[in-house]
């Protein structure tokens, strides 16, 4: 399309300046043979100065246009490639969300005693060993009761120690509301947390659509009505379910 309208415009440009020059030389060359030739030659050299520059400058658009196509495609898949091996370093990772503060005297919170009510609560054996490193992590803010509230970041040494304390996390229902203060999370990327919350906001009402999930490999996924599950990973994988 783009090319289309540059030839339509050197051909203009072009046809412009033949009808300028003969115009030019009407008047002068009409009993003058000589002076005819050489003012035709200039409006030739001219016009085909004109012509070469502007096929310059065509195939500099082309090739940025070209360059520009690739970019568009690499640079998305790129992005998202990144994000899965940031994700991939995730994955022994778990949040604890919903759980108070709990400042000490000194002003610094244990945090193992912390997670070890919260595992205490769920009936999962508490083994400090098996955790790398916790932490309180995001922003705080106040609950119900007025607690100062901020969710914990549980990096574990094993995959198994991390998928028995997500096996044991209290299980919410709209259905079935249960009494746990805390819930727990997959740790997932700001990439995937968006695409997560952007599937929950469009499936709603989607007679298709039963849930929408993050398993505990940090996959996302959609449960449909027949009892399938769909994996998506990009909003065009998410689009192409829906549609």
């Amino acid at each position: 399309m783009f090319y289309n309208t540059r030839s339509a415009s050197k051909m203009s440009i072009s046809e412009d300046l033949k009808e300028y020059f003969s115009n030019l030389i009407k008047p002068l060359a009409t009993s003058n043979e000589a002076l005819k030739n050489m003012l035709e030659k200039m409006q030739k050299d001219i016009n085909d100065k004109f012509e070469s520059l502007i096929k310059e400058q065509n195939d500099k658009i082309n090739e940025l246009e070209s360059s520009i196509k690739v970019k568009d495609v690499v640079i998305p898949n790129l992005v998202i490639q990144c994000d899965d091996n940031s994700q991939y370093s995730r994955r022994s990772s778990l949040r604890v969300h919903g759980v108070p503060v709990k400042d000490s005297i000194d002003g610094n919170e244990n945090i193992l005693t912390t997670l070890q009510e919260c595992y205490k609560s769920v009936n999962a054996t508490f083994k400090s060993e098996e955790i790398d490193r916790a932490h309180r992590i995001g922003p705080v803010y106040h609950d119900k009761d007025g607690n100062k509230v901020r969710s914990i970041i549980v990096k574990y040494k094993s995959w198994k120690a991390r998928e028995e304390f997500y096996s044991k996390r209290p299980k919410f229902s709209k259905n079935k509301p249960v009494s746990k203060s805390f819930s727990v999370s997959v740790d997932l990327t700001k990439r995937r947390y968006e695409l997560l919350s952007k599937a929950k906001r469009v499936v709603t009402g989607n007679r298709n659509v039963n849930y929408v999930f993050s398993n505990i490999n940090c996959a996302l996924g959609i449960t449909m009505k027949d009892g399938s599950f769909k994996y998506f990973n990009t909003d065009a994988e998410l689009d192409d379910i829906l549609n």
